[in-house]
């Protein structure tokens, strides 16, 4: 067993001492799970498929750029004008950022629902360029041996 847990806000420092503390808590690189779901063309599938038939790469990334440097997005500091900038994209408060999208998009006929949006925008990334994600794979390539080395034979 092992527990994937969001970091959140978490300072790097504070993660190191978490996980050398508790052998089998493990934290995301990245503020949360939505911070992997940032990709233009994968959330245009996404919002495509919940019947905005013509929303394009292109509409996302405006939105994005628009957005990011907004306050409420808790990463101004960390923008360099790139929304796949590693920096940015660790510590943008993504849920609130993907709610905003898909609202602005859908002309808020369509929320941002974690349980449903976030698998399928994976998804989508996988099928659009699967290296996206790599740190993600890293990531729970580390739980899975987290768990092997902690479990009996």
């Amino acid at each position: 067993m092992a527990f994937a847990l969001d970091r959140e806000e978490k300072s790097d420092d504070a993660v190191k001492s978490l996980e050398r503390k508790k052998r089998k808590l493990r934290f995301l690189p990245r503020r949360c799970l939505e911070n992997y779901c940032l990709h233009s063309a994968a959330i245009a599938n996404v919002l495509n498929d919940l019947g905005e038939s013509d929303v394009d790469t292109g509409q996302v990334e405006a939105v994005l750029y628009d957005k990011a440097t907004a306050e409420g997005y808790r990463a101004k500091s960390k923008w360099k004008n790139d929304i796949s900038d590693s920096l940015w994209l660790q510590h943008v408060d993504a849920p609130r950022l993907l709610r905003d999208v898909f609202q602005e998009l859908s002309g808020n006929r369509h929320e941002y629902r974690k349980t449903r949006d976030t698998l399928s925008i994976l998804r989508s990334i996988e099928d659009i360029d699967a290296d996206w994600n790599r740190e993600l794979k890293d990531y729970l390539k580390l739980i899975l041996e987290t768990v092997k080395r902690d479990t009996p034979p």
